[in-house]
C-alpha cells in the first residue's frame, strides 16, 4: 500500500513538474498568445514590427482594435513590446525560408488576415570591406525579395484584405536625385530596392484583384524624443493612413502623405488625389 501511494505521488509530482515546464516552454516561445482567439477578429501582421514605423503601425493598429502580430529578429526586443503593447509576436528573420515558414504556419491560427504590412528593412549603406555584390544582394533580399515571397505566402489568407508595403519617396529616383544630388550612387542600392517595392505591388496588384495591394512612403518626425511611441505618431497615423481600413479601397497605388511631399524633393513630381471614404489620399 505505502510502495503504491510512493508511486502515485511521484507520478502527480513528475505530473506537475511536466505541466511547469511545458508552461515556461510556451510562454518564452515566439508562439505564445498573450490574448485569447476569436474567429471574427480583425488580424494584422507587422513585419518590423518591434521598432520604428513597425512599432508605430503595431501600437496604432492594437489602438484600433486588431489583433496584431509582431515580428523581428531579435527575441528579448520582440517579447518587451509584445508585453508592452499587448500583441502576438514571431522571432522571424524575413530573409530566413524556414523562419518565414514558420511565421506562415503561425498564422493559420486565424480564419484569414485583414491586413499584412511588409515594413521590415534597411538602408545599410556602404560598409568597409564589402563588395558592391554582397551590399545589393542583402538590401534587396530584405527590402523587396522578403515582401515579394512573405505576400505570395499569405495571399490566400488576405482575399478580401489588405497588403501595404513600406515604400519610400528615395525610391522615386528624380526624388532621390533631388535629395542627394551627386552622392545618389551611394545609395543607389536603397533606392532601388524601394523602387523595385513599388513596382512589385503594382505588379500584385494587377494579377490579385481579390487582394488590396498598395505602397507608402512614410516620413514621420515629432517633436518626442521617443517619436514611434508618442500620441503625435498616432495622430499622425490617424490623419494619414485611416483610408487604409476603409472597405473601398483602391489597388495598386503608391500613395504620398501630404507632409512627404510637402517637406521632401517630391514637391517636384505630380501626384493625384483621390477620395477614399472620407479621406483625400494624394498617389502617384
Amino acid at each position: 500500500m505505502k510502495r503504491e501511494l510512493g508511486i502515485a505521488i511521484g507520478v502527480l509530482v513528475f505530473i506537475i513538474i511536466l505541466i511547469v515546464v511545458l508552461t515556461f516552454l510556451l510562454k518564452s516561445s515566439p508562439f505564445y498568445r498573450c490574448e485569447p482567439i476569436r474567429p471574427s477578429d480583425n488580424v494584422a501582421l507587422v513585419t518590423g514590427g518591434s521598432r520604428g514605423i513597425g512599432y508605430s503601425f503595431a501600437k496604432w493598429l492594437k489602438q484600433k482594435g486588431f489583433v496584431v502580430v509582431i515580428t523581428g529578429r531579435k527575441k528579448r526586443i520582440l517579447q518587451s513590446v509584445s508585453a508592452e503593447l499587448g500583441v502576438h509576436h514571431v522571432v522571424c528573420d524575413s530573409t530566413n525560408e524556414s523562419q518565414v515558414n514558420r511565421l506562415v504556419q503561425f498564422m493559420q491560427q486565424w480564419d484569414r488576415l485583414t491586413l499584412l504590412i511588409n515594413n521590415a528593412g534597411d538602408r545599410r549603406g556602404e560598409k568597409r570591406g564589402e563588395s558592391l555584390r554582397n551590399r545589393l544582394s542583402y538590401e534587396f533580399n530584405l527590402n523587396t525579395i522578403s515582401h515579394w515571397v512573405l505576400t505570395k505566402k499569405l495571399l490566400h489568407r488576405l482575399k478580401g484584405g489588405h497588403v501595404l508595403n513600406i515604400g519610400s519617396h528615395q525610391g522615386i529616383y528624380r526624388a532621390a536625385l533631388a535629395s542627394w544630388g551627386e552622392n545618389t550612387e551611394r545609395h543607389l542600392d536603397y533606392v532601388l530596392t524601394k523602387n523595385a517595392l513599388h513596382l512589385m505591388s503594382n505588379a500584385l496588384a494587377a494579377k490579385h484583384k481579390e487582394t488590396k495591394i498598395n505602397a507608402a512612403c512614410i516620413l514621420m518626425k515629432t517633436s518626442s524624443k521617443n517619436e514611434y511611441a508618442s500620441e503625435e505618431a498616432m495622430d499622425y497615423l490617424d490623419s494619414q493612413f485611416s483610408w487604409i481600413l476603409e472597405n473601398d479601397l483602391p489597388s495598386g497605388i503608391l500613395f504620398v502623405p501630404s507632409n512627404v511631399k510637402r517637406h521632401t524633393s517630391m514637391q517636384t513630381i505630380k501626384t493625384t488625389s483621390m477620395k477614399v471614404g472620407k479621406f483625400t489620399i494624394e498617389i502617384i
